[in-house]
């Protein structure tokens, strides 16, 4: 790459982190301005928790996406994607089958076993006595 490309490409970048700024800007206007005081007026009206989450959730779950595709921190937009999939699908759940020991006896087999655990018990309550 040539001298004059790396420049135009380095002012290319340059131009885009001002502009993303500039969106920040704005949109840290717009929740200055508009969201974080009727969030102030809910909260001292006493708005339960579930009511507030219910009346922001549009402007988390906007966060959380822009997060999750443009901040510059890859754990960050890696968090975000993920907090948005659990909201979504819901949280991944880990599955296992277990299969119990007793589960392939035939009832002949599984009369045997139960038999030899009740002869068990009572030898060892003889024991006691």
């Amino acid at each position: 790459m040539s001298k004059r490309q790396h420049n135009r490409k380095s002012g290319h970048q340059a131009e885009d982190h001002r502009i993303r700024l500039v969106d920040d800007l704005n949109a840290f206007d717009e929740f200055k301005e508009k969201i974080l005081p009727a969030l102030r007026r809910d909260l001292l009206k006493g708005m339960p928790s579930e009511k507030l989450r219910e009346k922001y959730s549009a402007y988390i779950t906007a966060g959380m996406i822009t997060t999750a595709l443009i901040d510059e921190d890859p754990g960050k937009r890696l968090a975000a994607g993920k907090d948005l999939i659990d909201r979504v699908e819901g949280k991944a759940k880990e599955r296992k089958e277990i299969e119990h020991r007793l589960t392939r006896l035939s009832e002949d087999e599984l009369n045997a076993v139960i038999a030899s655990e009740i002869q068990d018990l009572d030898e060892l309550e003889k024991q006691k006595h």
